[in-house]
């Protein structure tokens, strides 16, 4: 199924790539686009190999500097997250750990990453006193119904 996106929350200039992941029990399948300018629609067609799987865990390190998050801050996210997003074994070993389940296996999502001043509309944060920076990277994560 190919998708086509004609309303998406502009990245507010700054470059990005949607990732398109289809996870089966046995292999992760992935495809990316460029972000679509304002007004623009952009076609995700079904990814048919894991030849920009690399690319693709490249991509969410890169997204996560591009909203400002330091290194160490990006690393502790990747450690975190990859795994789930991409390796189709995940769900096989939190199951031998006898932990909780969270199916994400026999999936097919869209990642990017919610601009920062989405995100504060979303979650208002507030402090008392106030920080000298507050940086928040939120991953989106649109499943798509088959």
């Amino acid at each position: 199924m190919k998708i086509i996106l004609r309303e998406y929350i502009y990245n507010q200039g700054k470059s990005g790539e949607l990732v398109r992941v289809i996870r089966t029990p046995s292999q992760t399948f992935v495809a990316m686009v460029p972000i679509p300018g304002p007004g623009q629609s952009v076609a995700l067609p079904p990814p048919t190999s894991d030849a920009d799987l690399g690319r693709a865990r490249q991509s969410i390190g890169v997204g996560l500097r591009a909203l400002g998050m330091s290194e160490q801050e990006g690393q502790a996210f990747e450690r975190a997250w990859l795994s789930e997003l991409f390796d189709p074994t995940t769900e096989a070993a939190r199951s031998a750990r006898r932990e909780p389940a969270r199916d994400m296996s026999n999936t097919d999502a869209i990642l990017y990453w919610l601009p920062e001043a989405s995100a504060a509309e979303l979650a208002t944060l507030t402090f008392e006193p106030a920080p000298q920076a507050v940086r928040r990277a939120f991953l989106v994560r649109l499943a798509i119904a088959p």
